[in-house]
């Protein structure tokens, strides 16, 4: 775990309110898939706290995250530009496990959850990437998700604006019945979705890792803000997660 000073290299718009920052980052660390970094905006108080962000990827001097305007300090994070510093903690976290060689692979994306899926596909090349959004005004980088080599990729959007009409969801049952227990899921996004997405993997007889998604105040397991409800006791999402086994989740009602 590092704590760095970075320089914003790009912070642009590849969709409706979202951006893609990459970062001038020299230090070398191994990572993985499902990590996320910690970010200080500012040495003011306001905004205090650090904000959780995935890492798409990090290496050649390069961090680079894709992020969603959700509140204010993500709406100040879009209006900083080249060259400015933003203090990074990580990377964090434990990230997704690795699938048996003879696995097939189904990843899930809904809305901004798509970086951590993306960089294990990047890293894996090879299964299945179902992507889902409100509309194809929502959906980044398209020509850098379709030039993944050995990746199928199936869209869906709410509005029929691009690929199926509708959620992930369709698409994702289609394929776990025809794969059976010889496949492996992992799926980032809104909670509605994990819950499906673990369900149908547990009634199928599918092992399934979802990244999870909660308010973080430090990253790394002192604050205990970030609790999540599993089988085996509380666990905290920053420093047990954010990656967790689907089937050991109570999900929330």
């Amino acid at each position: 775990m590092i704590d760095t000073n970075c320089h914003i290299l790009e912070n642009r718009p590849v969709a409706v309110n979202t951006f893609m920052l990459v970062l001038e980052y020299k230090k070398k660390i191994d990572w993985w898939p499902g990590q996320f970094v910690m970010l200080r905006l500012t040495e003011a108080l306001d905004p205090f706290l650090r904000r959780p962000f995935s890492i798409l990827d990090l290496g050649d001097n390069r961090l680079e995250i894709l992020y969603r305007i959700r509140g204010r300090a993500t709406n100040m994070l879009s209006r900083m530009g080249k060259g400015e510093n933003l203090k990074v903690l990580g990377p964090l976290g434990k990230g997704f496990s690795m699938p048996r060689d003879n696995e097939e692979i189904i990843y899930v994306a809904g809305g901004i959850g798509l970086p951590p899926v993306l960089a294990l596909a990047r890293v894996l090349k090879r299964g299945h990437l179902i992507l889902g959004a409100k509309t194809f005004r929502e959906i980044p980088m398209l020509d850098r998700i379709k030039d993944i080599d050995g990746i199928e990729i199936a869209l869906a959007t709410e509005d029929g604006s691009i690929g199926e009409k509708g959620t992930v969801i369709p698409r994702f049952e289609k394929l776990v019945e025809g794969f059976g227990p010889g496949c492996m899921v992992y799926a980032c996004g809104p909670t509605p979705m994990l819950k499906r997405v673990s369900k149908v993997s547990i009634e199928n007889g599918v092992m399934c890792e979802v990244s999870m998604e909660e308010r973080m105040g430090c990253g790394f397991g002192v604050c205990h803000g970030c609790t999540v409800n599993t089988l085996d006791g509380n666990r905290l999402v920053c420093k047990d997660g954010p990656c967790f086994d689907a089937s050991k989740i109570i999900w929330r009602t």
